[in-house]
C-alpha cells in the first residue's frame, strides 16, 4: 500500500491507494466522523482540462455518510465544516478519473478539522 501526504492549510490529509486487486466498482464516498456539520460540494467534468461543473451540494451531520459517486470521468470534492459562525475548508480533492474505490472521511472537532482519503 502506498501513502502520499497532502498539505493544504490548515488541513493535513492522507491519500491511501488500495492495491489493484482490491478494486471493484469505481466510486468515491464521503462520511462525516467529525463532531461538526459538514458541507460536501460535488463537481464533475468530462475530461481533464475542461471546466468543473457543480453537480450537488449536501450537508452531513456527525456520523452521516453521503451517497457515493460512481464511475465519473472526473470528480472534485470540496468539504467545508461549520464552525458555528461560518463555513471553513476541511479539504478538497479531485479524482481523475474515478478508477478505484475511495472514501473521504472528515474527522476532528469544530476547531480542528481534517480529512483522510482511503
Amino acid at each position: 500500500m502506498r501513502r502520499l501526504t497532502l498539505l493544504a492549510l490548515p488541513v493535513l490529509a492522507a491519500l491511501l491507494v488500495a492495491p489493484a486487486e482490491a478494486r471493484n466498482d469505481p466510486m468515491v464516498c464521503v462520511e462525516n466522523n467529525g463532531t461538526y456539520v459538514l458541507r460536501v460540494i460535488v463537481e464533475s467534468r468530462p475530461s481533464p482540462g475542461r471546466p468543473w461543473s457543480l453537480e450537488a451540494t449536501e450537508r452531513l451531520n456527525a456520523g452521516d455518510r453521503a451517497h457515493c459517486i460512481r464511475g465519473a470521468r472526473g470528480v472534485r470534492l470540496t468539504l467545508d465544516g461549520h464552525t458555528g459562525e461560518r463555513w471553513a475548508r476541511v479539504c478538497q480533492h479531485a479524482f481523475e478519473p474515478v478508477n478505484n474505490q475511495a472514501i473521504v472521511t472528515a474527522r476532528g472537532t469544530t476547531f480542528e478539522r481534517n480529512c483522510q482519503i482511503w
